[in-house]
């Protein structure tokens, strides 16, 4: 269900939005259900036009994804009288406007006007009759209007919100001042009385409403037993540590800290620009395996899910040390080995096992991918653990091949771009590493490799796909 979240503001509340009658548009795109009329007109001009004011935030309209901002502004009656409040926001088609009344009135009409262009609105005031929508004989203390709309997030809308006020008959209103029966109201901020009685000849209100979206960023902070660089399933997750949100410029946005099961959320973030998620320190004594460099998000136009931090504590008797030269690794000779993804050969019905990685090059990071030998029928825990493989995203790509102490590779194959797979001599797509786009062979075993910036646009773009295949032995 969606739900408006407020803020502890006393001007807005769930009974103003969704207990009263609400203009629902049904096959008449411009009647009410309760009968009331939405007219479209043609302005009449009066006199000069109002600045349009801003409103309050006031908190979420929740809806699945993404939640959109609420807010507030005061209804002014005869300039001067606050006669109650309007809400705006918006779900993903339609904009909805709340008039509410306190007690020094009720409402007999509202009449709105909607603008996207400033260069759309008239120099003078338009007549209210006239609006874009009407609703009459509404008697009522309350009153949502939803309209119909091109929704985007970023998009600004010019409104004018008027009401035709009526004597009060509403029991436990808002408590008001005065009595505003016949008087006519506009939306506005604490600024607007002022500006209305700097206008000449009719005065009228404008206030301007912004789309806000917002997003969750969420994910895990765990143990990762196997040193492998990614969530298994055993591996517990790790509490109380902090996780930081910056923004493209470093600056701190917000801070959580990880659950019980090493959860941690990042509620209502506003969209539209870049972010970067860290783990400010690790358990004492462990080694930052998965994002141990943060994560990246260009752009946040999502919910952003799964953003988990590895943390490795290695031992005496831990075989995945790679820190250490002298510890026991398995004995391997002239073995397959890939670099771990998130599409499995074995999913896309290939009877060979290995990965490949979808990846989206116009979102600059940095990702590291454990490499497996051995892994039959893409099982990593039938594999051994050799080294990493390290993709630099920025203006160009550079792919970077570590082999863990103990372990050397002699073949080397890659094969990026916008297809999942290379083509094969029949035309079919083919995981044999030899039509690859890389293909490197040397004479004796090599610990590294580092590739030559390759393109953006090369490497496959927001729909790029990367298989590393090497063949490893041990030293």
């Amino acid at each position: 269900m969606k739900t408006f979240k407020f803020f502890s503001l006393a001007v807005v509340s769930l009974l103003a939005l969704f207990g009263c009658e609400n203009a629902e548009l049904p096959t008449n795109p411009f009647s009410g259900s309760d009968g009331a009329v939405f007219e479209k007109g043609k302005p009449a001009a009066s006199e000069m036009a109002p600045l349009p004011v801003s409103g309050d935030f006031a908190g979420y309209n929740e809806t699945d994804n993404p939640d959109y901002g609420v807010y507030t502004y005061t209804l002014w009656a005869g300039k001067h009288n606050d006669a109650g409040t309007v809400t705006i926001t918006n779900d993903d088609e339609n904009i909805l406007i709340t008039v509410n009344t306190n007690s020094s009135a009720d409402l007999g009409e509202i009449h709105v006007y909607l603008w996207n262009e400033l260069s759309s609105i008239p120099s003078k005031r338009p007549a209210p009759g006239h609006a874009d929508f009407v609703v009459e004989n509404i008697n009522a203390d309350s009153y949502t209007l939803i309209i119909p709309a091109d929704i985007d997030c970023g998009n600004t809308y010019y409104i004018s919100v008027h009401a035709a006020l009526i004597q009060n008959n509403t029991s436990n209103d808002e408590p008001g001042i005065g009595n505003n029966d016949g008087e006519t109201a506009y939306a506005g901020n604490d600024e607007s009385p002022a500006d209305f009685n700097n206008q000449k000849g009719a005065w009228w209100g404008l206030v301007n409403y912004h789309v806000d979206c917002f997003f969750n960023i969420s994910g895990n902070v765990y143990n990762d037993l196997n040193n492998n660089y990614m969530l298994n399933p055993g591996e517990n997750g790790i509490n109380t540590l902090e996780v930081i949100l910056l923004d493209s410029d470093g600056n701190v946005v917000d801070i959580s800290s990880s659950d019980a099961d090493g959860n941690y959320l990042f509620e209502y973030v506003p969209g539209g620009i870049g972010y970067h998620v860290v783990v400010s320190e690790g358990p004492a004594g462990s080694v930052a395996t998965e994002n141990a460099d943060g994560y990246s998000i260009a752009l946040l136009d999502s919910d952003v899910t799964d953003v988990n931090f590895g943390f490795h504590t290695p031992n005496n008797d831990d075989n995945n040390d790679n820190n250490n030269d002298n510890v026991n690794r398995d004995i391997i000779n002239h073995e397959t080995a890939f670099a771990y993804g998130n599409v499995s050969f074995c999913s896309d019905g290939f009877s060979r096992w290995g990965w490949r990685n979808e990846l989206n090059t116009e979102v600059p990071g940095t990702l590291t991918f454990p490499v497996y030998a051995g892994a039959a029928q893409c099982d990593t825990t039938k594999g051994t653990y050799v080294g990493n493989v390290t993709i630099e995203i920025h203006e160009t790509v550079v792919i970077t091949l570590s082999m863990l102490p103990g372990y050397g590779f002699d073949e080397l194959h890659i094969n990026y771009g916008s297809n999942p797979y290379p083509l094969g001599n029949n035309g079919n797509p083919t995981v044999a590493p030899g039509s690859y786009t890389i293909v490197e062979e040397y004479t004796s075993l090599q610990s590294n490799w580092v590739s030559s910036p390759i393109s953006v646009n090369d490497f496959g773009g927001i729909n790029a796909n990367v298989i590393i295949h090497t063949v490893v032995s041990s030293l």
